[in-house]
């Protein structure tokens, strides 16, 4: 009998209003960080990920904050396709590209810098041991780095840094 009463009184209660429909334009109102070169959303809310994703004609905006978890707090709306959704999902793309194309030039400028030390015979990429052998008692390590493999030595005159337990960047201090 007292189910029935919770029951009948739950439906009774009045329903609480729903926010009206939320469009594309109002999430962009939101965009508290967008990137100065292509314009691109970079932060909604001060919420680190944002993602567009055009299929057919539907768009699927994703709002989350990056967690090891999943974010309780995730956004999921769905849009018809309109002309500054189409603008936005281009700048979104250039900004990959952009990112894709600023990583190549920094392997680059890496590469090229490693390649110019002609004081050890060094060479990017070089294993962990191989390149302690090289450099014998001139280095010492420096304070230890939260990746798993990562490792500074320096010196007097230089630092270099191991990414996964590989020869990563020479810097001249």
């Amino acid at each position: 009998m007292k189910y029935v009463m919770l029951i009948s009184f739950l439906f009774t209660l009045p329903t609480i209003s729903q926010p009206s429909e939320i469009t594309f334009a109002d999430i962009q109102k939101r965009v508290t960080s967008r990137n100065e070169i292509t314009n691109a959303i970079l932060a909604i809310d001060n919420r680190q990920k944002f993602s567009l994703v055009i299929k057919d004609d539907e768009a699927k905006v994703t709002i989350w904050r990056h967690m090891k978890m999943k974010d309780p707090e995730m956004e999921n709306y769905t849009f018809p396709v309109t002309a500054d959704i189409r603008q936005e999902h281009k700048r979104l793309e250039l900004q990959k590209e952009l990112e894709a194309l600023i990583s190549k030039c920094s392997l680059a400028e890496r590469q090229f810098r490693v390649s110019k030390h002609k004081r050890y015979k060094l060479s990017f990429n070089m294993p962990y041991e191989d390149a302690i052998k090289v450099l014998g008692d001139d280095f010492e390590e420096s304070e230890p780095r939260a990746l798993a493999g990562s490792y500074g030595l320096v010196s007097k005159e230089f630092i270099i840094e191991f990414r996964s337990f590989r020869l990563y960047d020479i810097q001249e201090r």
